[in-house]
């Protein structure tokens, strides 16, 4: 007998308090968080217990959340709310149970890039706090740049060829 496929939600909005630690720490005067345990996510009903990598995701983006304004030297802000819990739902939306994750790293607007690569093949998804994210997949059989949203190439189908999960 088949099991029941797994049901996610179509969206999860993290408020203010949810994203907030409980408590903190000082690390080089540079305000951090204690661990992922410190805040509370609703949402967390949602998701299946066994995916791994929930809790690393959190905590890469409460950590890049917390980026000194300046990290960048250039007067950059750290990533915005808005732009991780966009992140989060799409790598919610996107990934299963083992699927290889992608860098997570901050954009000089408020943003986070998403990066799967390997020596032949790149997806980058840019995701802004507001406004449409944006692709770029390179790889065999050409290249692609664009909004993601339904006119773009399936990013299950883009990560499972590059990662082969």
């Amino acid at each position: 007998m088949a099991s029941a496929p797994v049901v996610r939600p179509t969206r999860n909005v993290l408020s203010d308090n949810e994203w907030r630690p409980a408590g903190g720490a000082s690390t080089l005067g540079v305000p951090a968080m204690l661990s992922s345990r410190n805040v509370q996510l609703s949402a967390r009903a949602f998701w299946p217990r066994s995916w791994f990598w929930i809790d690393r995701i959190t905590d890469r983006l409460l950590d890049l959340m917390h980026l000194p304004t300046g990290w960048d030297s250039y007067g950059a802000r750290a990533v915005k709310r808005e732009a991780a819990d966009r992140t989060l739902q799409l790598l919610i939306n996107v990934l299963d149970e083992w699927s290889a994750l992608p860098d997570l790293l901050a954009t000089s607007d408020g943003g986070v890039l998403l990066e799967w690569f390997t020596p032949d093949q790149e997806l980058r998804i840019d995701v802004p706090a507001t406004g449409t994210p944006t692709m770029f997949y390179r790889g065999p059989g050409g290249t692609w740049e664009g909004d993601l949203d339904e006119g773009s190439p399936d990013v299950r189908e883009l990560v499972f060829r590059i990662t082969g999960s």
